[in-house]
């Protein structure tokens, strides 16, 4: 079986609890949109996330870093993990992981 990782992106300044509800919702979307079984989209993570890792990463490398910090550190069919940016002086959250396909 296979995996595909799926992110999406927060400015930070919505706050955390803003953040986890739009991270719901969009998982839920998944869900509806693409399936409930093996869709290599975010609702395989579930709307938990597991980790918020600080501090951010910053520099011009830093959203990359992002991404490749959650590619390195999740594991698939765990709830998906949180890492911080800052990206032309704001900061953001990027949720994701590796999502079964």
């Amino acid at each position: 079986m296979g995996a595909s990782t799926s992110f999406r992106r927060f400015k930070a300044d919505l706050g955390l609890d803003k953040i986890k509800q739009l991270w719901t919702a969009a998982v839920e979307q998944s869900l509806y949109e693409d399936g409930h079984q093996y869709s290599g989209e975010i609702g395989m993570l579930g709307s938990k996330v597991a980790q918020w890792h600080e501090p951010a990463f910053e520099g011009p490398e830093a959203e990359n870093q992002a991404y490749t910090f959650i590619e390195e550190h999740h594991e698939k069919w765990r709830p998906a993990i949180a890492v911080s940016f800052i990206k032309n002086r704001e900061k953001y959250w990027l949720i994701g992981g590796w999502c079964s396909s």
